[in-house]
């Protein structure tokens, strides 16, 4: 698991030492799901600004300041108190996550260097417990699929219980749950795991014929593979709304909502997508339209490409759940500056 810490106009002299540690401390204890874990710090310089929901941090600001991060699982920002009441925030609060996050954990904490809090009648220092409290907490049960919180004092099957345990248990009977609730889970995905890998195996790599025309043939023929894939295994029926798109069709494109009717789709230009170089495409289902469950296509996608594509669901500055790519690893200025080997993708 690999973490950002943003540190907001913070030079605390004991971040250095108090960072492994955590690491560590993170690693033993979440061992069964994450035997890595790894903590970056950058400090950055921002005025903090709240939003009108219950003066929490704006969240438009909050995601703009993430976005060219998406390489991390779960991305923090540290804030002192100092800042934070200036700003005009909740004083009650010390810390929240963004729920609309889709594939990242994002959150942010307030706390000064040395200040503590006092949890099941121990006094502990308030950067290392909130930090666990939104990784290990809410970060892990957010990745099992437990989005609503349990703010009870009983605990509750099914739910976000790290405020029942951080609060009224004990850690040791969190990290003893988790580990069951992610055992339970693991069986489950195994089965319908495998299914999905013995499916894409005998689809074949090339065996498929395409019925999307396209300016890269392995893009097609994975595309191809997955929506047969999906047919197969969720009963979903898509097509590919678009897949190569010349540049003349993509200034079209960036037009609408600017210069002609419509909303804003796009904030690429001619050239600047790689749609106009054949290896991106959007999805639709037949039937149900977008509302479908794009993470289950992601993940057959990620097998289908061998762990080399790339979904928008995972974007935080633009999300686009229908839109899915295979650049084989090279970037957009790689096909802009005629660097990329096309024979790769035939």
């Amino acid at each position: 698991m690999k973490v950002l810490l943003l540190t907001n106009n913070i030079k605390w002299k004991s971040l250095d030492s108090r960072i492994p540690k955590l690491e560590k401390y993170l690693e033993d204890s979440l061992y069964f799901m994450h035997p890595k874990v790894k903590i970056d710090r950058k400090n950055i310089k921002k005025d903090v600004q709240i939003g009108s929901h219950i003066n929490h941090i704006d969240q438009l600001w909050f995601r703009g300041i993430y976005s060219k991060y998406n390489k991390y699982d779960a991305v923090g920002m540290v804030i002192t108190k100092k800042d934070w009441i200036k700003a005009g925030g909740r004083k009650d609060l010390g810390g929240f996550y963004i729920i609309n996050a889709d594939t990242q954990h994002q959150f942010y904490i307030i706390c000064d260097e040395n200040s503590t809090t006092k949890r099941r009648g121990k006094r502990l220092k308030e950067f290392e417990e909130y930090i666990e409290h939104e990784i290990a907490g809410h970060g892990m049960q957010f990745g099992l699929g437990f989005y609503d919180v349990n703010n009870t004092d009983k605990y509750i099957k099914g739910k976000d219980n790290t405020h029942f345990f951080f609060y009224n248990d004990t850690k040791e009977n969190y990290y003893k749950d988790l580990k069951k609730d992610w055992e339970n889970l693991s069986a489950k995905l195994g089965s319908k795991i495998q299914k999905i890998k013995d499916m894409i195996v005998q689809l074949g790599k090339n065996n498929t014929k395409s019925t999307v025309k396209a300016s890269q043939p392995l893009v097609e023929r994975q595309l191809e593979r997955l929506i047969l894939t999906s047919k197969l295994v969720y009963n979903y029926d898509l097509r590919a709304t678009s897949f190569y798109r010349t540049n003349a069709s993509q200034d079209q494109l960036y037009a609408q909502g600017r210069t002609t009717v419509g909303r804003i789709i796009t904030n690429a230009k001619g050239g600047q997508s790689l749609h106009n170089y054949g290896v991106a495409f959007d999805l639709v289902d037949r039937k149900k339209g977008y509302d479908i469950e794009w993470k289950k296509i992601w993940h057959m996608w990620n097998y289908i490409t061998e762990g080399q594509g790339t979904w928008g669901g995972s974007w935080t500055n633009f999300m686009d759940k229908p839109h899915f790519e295979n650049t084989l690893g090279y970037s957009l200025k790689d096909f802009q500056t005629g660097k990329v080997d096309y024979k790769k993708f035939k």
